[in-house]
């Protein structure tokens, strides 16, 4: 069994799904450590291709300037047409439903072009019954023996392709297959469940699982109060007109009854709009345009800014934007994850963390997005920060509950992988928020007791309790919340893989993957054809981690060990 550590093994977790069409979903943990991925994100899973079509969430489009292209995504039933550098158009079929959307790229002038037939698991024609990630049947040389393949089109080794990309999450939105609902109405439910259905009578692993999921919207939506914490230090020049360009772009999409506040900071920090009403935007279409920019990096005083102008209630959106390291103040990922944690457990405050470039710090916007809620982004272009920020406002829902608070009482002979107790600031509608705690019984049976205590948007308080129990059988039996402690301990072993990459440590790495596999097939002795495939992706990686890492620049592993930290965010909630 995993002791405690300051990953996800060893603490509550939940996930939330956002409004967009395929989902972004947040990880809770213990003491309000969060993290968060958004499906439709597509820069880390290809950031050495030049070229990135826009294209529909769960669909990823990426030419390189030989020629060679490809086309990835969870579901999709026609040919793409590649060219030299763009991609002229692509119909797919959405994994959640029939309808068929279509993305068109700007027409490259280059005249030779290539068709790309798509196939999902060795088959063409695939449906949105596949499973998996399809892969275009590229020209030779698409794939590249390196860590920027493996995090991109892919990378030969012993037994296939590897592709970070393949990783994807298990666990689907909503509520709990088999699960006791505890309470619900037209805007929350809420379920309670065991990651095994039986265990034999020696007992073994399994989790506590608890889904609060958002439905419908109140029918009084309050103000939504946006913090933008800007990085104004003089690294920032080449990317200044896209910040700007962005901040305008998070005004246009706040209604007049919203507030906005405006931080930079350099060497010290600024608050150059206080948090105010949009309105009509004209002022703070003024205190925009005129954003400036010079000096060092201290984040820490302009998070603390932000953090005290927070509302309550889980109404404020913390969005950091960064493109290098702290030159002051605080600046380790402990410390500065602290103050975001802070922020959430106590205004439920979410924190969304944007690197831009690849000379950011990985460590610190992780820990900013982790534990403050709102997950890390990466984006190579500043250019795609406008569409980035326009998404996450799209994605931010009503409140329809706030003040979580999960409490696990362990029967005799259960021990908790963490700690017993977990609290989460706010739920949207359209949202689910999971709170799990591994566990190892020395019985089946009873195993705990749950108490949620939760404030809905009424202001009505709810206290919910449930007692949990397996039934007996000779081999554990998952039940479906397994789905979720296993996207859990994967995201948390790409994680660690990833620091290990950065550090140099292929072998440590790869080690930590198939760490992973050999729990996961202990986990579920009869798995399914989702996570026998998935497991052979992680060992795929894993095979050629130690080569890949061992050949590759200082540059090109810190890159690798941002994309495994972004992609465990995938993982814990596409």
């Amino acid at each position: 069994m995993r002791g405690p550590t300051i990953t996800k093994s060893a603490l509550f977790l939940g996930i939330m799904a956002s409004l967009t069409s395929s989902g972004c979903v947040r990880y809770y943990a213990g003491l309000g450590y969060t993290s968060t991925w958004q499906a439709s994100r597509t820069t880390t899973q290809s950031y050495a291709a030049p070229v990135q079509a826009a294209s529909p969430p769960g669909l990823i489009l990426d030419t390189q300037g030989s020629g060679e292209g490809w086309v990835t995504g969870s579901t999709a039933t026609t040919a793409a047409t590649a060219a030299t550098t763009s991609i002229e158009a692509v119909s797919v079929s959405g994994s959640s439903g029939a309808s068929t959307s279509t993305t068109s790229a700007a027409t490259s002038t280059a005249s030779a072009t290539s068709r790309v037939s798509l196939s999902g698991s060795g088959a063409s024609g695939c449906t949105s019954s596949c499973g998996g990630a399809l892969v275009a049947e590229a020209p030779r040389g698409e794939v590249v023996a390196s860590l920027g393949g493996l995090c991109g089109a892919g990378a030969p080794v012993e037994g296939g392709v590897a592709r970070l990309s393949d990783l994807d999450a298990l666990a689907g939105l909503g509520g709990l297959a088999g699960a006791s609902t505890l309470y619900a109405d037209a805007n929350v439910r809420v379920q309670a469940s065991l990651a095994h259905d039986a265990l034999p009578a020696s007992g073994g692993a399994s989790g506590v699982v608890v889904s609060v999921e958002g439905l419908a919207p109140p029918r009084v939506i309050a103000p939504l109060r946006v913090h933008l914490v800007i990085d104004a230090s003089t690294s920032m020049e080449g990317a200044w007109l896209d910040v700007k360009t962005a901040a305008l772009a998070v005004l246009g999409r706040l209604r007049a009854q919203d507030e906005l506040q405006i931080v930079v900071y350099g060497s010290d920090a600024r608050e150059v709009l206080p948090p105010i009403a949009v309105g009509d935007g004209q002022a703070a279409r003024e205190v925009i345009r005129g954003l400036r920019y010079g000096g060092r990096t201290n984040i820490e005083a302009g998070l603390r800014l932000a953090y005290g102008a927070c509302r309550p209630a889980g109404r404020s959106l913390v969005v950091v934007i960064s493109d290098g390291v702290p030159q002051g103040g605080l600046s380790s990922p402990d410390e500065l994850g602290a103050l975001a944690a802070e922020a959430n457990a106590s205004a439920g405050a979410v924190t969304l963390a944007i690197g831009l470039g690849t000379e950011f710090h990985t460590g610190i916007l992780a820990a900013l997005g982790e534990r403050g809620g709102g997950g890390l982004e990466i984006l190579p272009r500043s250019s795609e920060l406008a569409a980035l920020l326009e998404r996450e406002l799209a994605a931010r829902g009503a409140i329809v509950a706030s003040d979580l608070d999960a409490r696990i009482d362990a029967s005799p002979g259960v021990v908790l992988g963490g700690p017993a107790r977990s609290h989460a600031g706010a739920l949207t509608a359209g949202e689910a928020v999971r709170f799990v705690v591994p566990l190892e019984t020395d019985h089946s049976g009873p195993i705990a007791h749950v108490r949620l205590s939760l404030t809905l948007a009424s202001g009505q308080p709810l206290e919910l309790e449930a007692s949990l129990s397996t039934g007996s059988a000779s081999a554990p039996v998952p039940a479906g919340a397994m789905a979720a402690s296993l996207d859990l301990s994967l995201a948390e072993a790409l994680r660690a893989a990833g620091q290990l990459v950065e550090n140099g440590d292929g072998a440590g790495a790869a080690m930590r993957l198939r760490t992973y596999v050999t729990e996961a097939q202990a986990s579920v002795p009869s798995p399914s054809a989702a996570v026998t495939a998935r497991n052979e992706a992680v060992l795929r990686i894993a095979t050629g981690l130690p080569g890949f890492v061992a050949e590759a620049s200082w540059g090109a592993r810190r890159q690798a060990g941002a994309s495994f930290a972004a992609r465990s965010f995938v993982i814990e909630g596409r």
